[in-house]
This record gives structure tokens, C-alpha cells and sequence, in this order.
């Protein structure tokens, strides 16, 4: 019974995408998180994902009104509310039309205002 169920799970193999992840720069300003990152012409931010090390989880999707990023300027973190000393993993979804697949915008951090 193992055998059959092995070949239905499978392997990653050369047909399977896998997410470009792009590193993302945290910094605080004035006492709120700020994420940024290389944004390049035509990125469109379609979602965000925030969790935390105690098991909070936050997700929200937005491919009908995508964030245009701007170079330098901070991501949106639609007012988070981030607790001090507490560890977090961050996932922004990144479309853009030069590039065929998806990408996620990656951070993790200790927010420590």
C-alpha cells in the first residue's frame, strides 16, 4: 500500500515551478514597520501574508487592485498590529508582466520598535 501511495505524493522534479523568493529589507520609521526591496517597472503587488512565531496568521488577496510599489517607499502593511519582541514572517505575491511566473517578496523580523 506505501508504494502506490509514494508515486501518487511524488518528487519535485525539472517540470515542477518552484516560487522565486526575493529577499526584502526591514527597517522601522517612526515606530512602524517598513518593508522594502529591488522594485523593478511593472511589479504589482497581489497579496499579503503575515505570520508570527506564536501561530498568528493574516492573509489578504488583491489581484483586482494591485499595489504599484515605488522605489524606496515602504510596503503597505494595512496597519498590522505588530507586538513588540514578537518574531514575523512576511510573504508579499509579485506579478509582473516581463516575468512568466509568479515571485514572493520575502521578510522576517523581531519587531523591536
Amino acid at each position: 500500500m506505501l508504494i502506490p501511495l509514494f508515486l501518487l505524493t511524488g518528487c519535485p522534479g525539472p517540470g515542477d515551478r518552484m516560487v522565486k523568493k526575493i529577499p526584502a529589507e526591514v527597517t522601522t520609521k517612526e515606530n512602524h514597520v517598513c518593508i522594502t526591496y529591488a522594485v523593478k517597472p511593472g511589479d504589482r503587488i497581489t497579496s499579503l501574508q503575515i505570520g508570527s512565531e506564536s501561530g498568528e496568521a493574516w492573509y489578504e488577496v488583491f489581484n483586482d487592485k494591485p499595489v504599484l510599489p515605488r522605489s524606496g517607499e515602504c510596503l503597505p502593511t494595512w496597519n498590522y498590529p505588530f507586538t513588540k519582541n514578537k518574531t514575523y514572517t512576511l510573504f508579499y505575491g509579485l506579478s509582473n508582466d516581463s516575468q512568466p511566473d509568479k515571485q514572493l517578496i520575502q521578510a522576517a523580523f523581531t519587531f523591536a520598535p
